[in-house]
């Protein structure tokens, strides 16, 4: 598994901990996740940084016309899985339109100290204090949009490391093929299980 899918993996645990239902849609290269809690049901794009910073790529450098790939208007929320040193792991929820506008300041604070970068279509925006100033700082932020499991530490650290049936040994295929397509970023429908002997 790579270090893309353990925190998103890792990401979506915390979410469920919290009482969130997650359900994959669709195939492609944006991961779209519906969610579910209290009655309410949203579309979440995911956005994975598992080095503590979240790219989007746009339609060119201009903060102010650019096209933000994965911002079309069809979710309401970002889910950001977020890694971090000593392999924790935070999951955020963040409505898209402050995700974007995220996003789009940072490249307008980018841009006066690198003019070189006016056609600079990959846009960061940092968890931690790697970038620049405009750029840095989204965990304390965000801090509010930071999901935070109704259940233990300990639990939530189990749930992550098995993300499946307290005895592994007798996970089903359903429930492998629901865990997978959570990890994948696809409908369980979409996965296929061959075993050969």
């Amino acid at each position: 598994m790579s270090d893309t899918q353990e925190t998103r993996s890792s990401a979506y645990a915390i979410l469920e901990a919290a009482g969130y239902r997650l359900t994959p849609l669709g195939k492609g290269n944006r991961v779209i996740m519906k969610v579910e809690k209290d009655g309410k049901t949203f579309d979440a794009l995911v956005k994975t940084a598992s080095l503590g910073n979240a790219m989007v790529k746009t339609s060119s450098g201009d903060p102010d016309t650019a096209q933000v790939s994965g911002f079309s208007g069809d979710t309401s929320h970002v889910i950001f899985a977020v890694g971090g040193r000593h392999g924790r792991v935070d999951a955020y929820l963040v409505p898209s339109v402050e995700a974007e506008n995220a996003f789009r300041s940072a490249q307008r604070d980018y841009l006066p100290n690198h003019p070189s970068a006016a056609n600079n279509t990959t846009w960061v925006i940092y968890f931690g204090s790697n970038g620049d100033a405009g750029a840095n700082g989204y965990a304390k932020k965000w801090s509010t949009y930071r999901v935070v499991p109704n259940e233990s530490p300990a639990i939530v650290q189990s749930a992550i490391e098995q993300a499946g049936p307290a005895d592994p040994g007798k996970l089903t295929i359903s429930e492998a093929k629901r865990l997978l397509a959570l990890s994948l970023g696809v409908r369980p429908e979409d996965v296929k299980i061959s075993i050969s002997a």
